[in-house]
């Protein structure tokens, strides 16, 4: 980084003009994210990436669009390595899997990441009364809490069930999918040789 945002000018183009002309997310998450609280705001107008294009739009995820070489050269752009908020919705879905009748302590850690680590405080999810139901919860707040951070909702979509298949299948019907296709972000060797369980930091729930 040469401090005038030179050497920047060219990943934050693609990356905004990606997010400008391509902001639907899909039918079914974009419905969740713009019935969730925070939509307001992770969600807003922006100019157009294009130096030439002075047009605005509205429903940009602002918080993660980049305004680039047009306007922010300079810009503190947010950057999100890990969140807290991932670690209970993380943690709510290793309960489900390993406990699948323990219904409710599962939800337990996704509302208390919703009423703890969320702006404006969200209410408690209710109504979960199966395993299904609880599943389609907890990959719906990985789409509405972290959006495109990491690239988590793609590993969720193609980790969690819907129906009897990952949810990939069910956001993206036209597109033919294969498991030798599915990008992980951890090699599978290094999964295997990790399997020995792992202590808690003293003083973390």
């Amino acid at each position: 980084y040469l401090g005038d945002g030179s050497s920047f000018s060219w990943s934050e183009f693609t990356y905004s003009y990606g997010l400008y002309y391509n902001k639907e997310f899909g039918e079914i998450t974009h419905e969740w994210i713009k019935e969730d609280p925070r939509y307001a705001v992770t969600f807003g107008e922006a100019r157009s990436p294009e130096t030439w294009q002075e047009e605005r739009k509205d429903d940009i995820p602002v918080k993660l669009y980049h305004r680039g070489r047009v306007e922010g050269l300079n810009d503190k752009y947010t950057s999100y390595n890990f969140r807290y908020a991932e670690l209970y919705i993380m943690k709510a879905e290793l309960l489900a899997l390993t406990n699948p009748s323990d219904i409710s302590g599962a939800l337990a850690e996704l509302n208390k990441m919703r009423a703890t680590y969320t702006d404006p405080v969200l209410p408690a999810i209710t109504g979960v009364s199966t395993h299904e139901q609880l599943m389609d919860e907890i990959f719906k707040e990985y789409v509405v809490t972290l959006i495109m951070e990491n690239e988590s909702p793609w590993f969720a979509a193609v980790r969690i069930e819907h129906e009897g298949r990952p949810w990939i299948y069910t956001l993206k019907p036209d597109v033919n999918f294969s498991t030798n296709q599915y990008c992980w972000p951890i090699p599978d060797d290094e999964i295997k040789a990790h399997s020995n369980k792992i202590d808690q930091n003293p003083g973390l729930e």
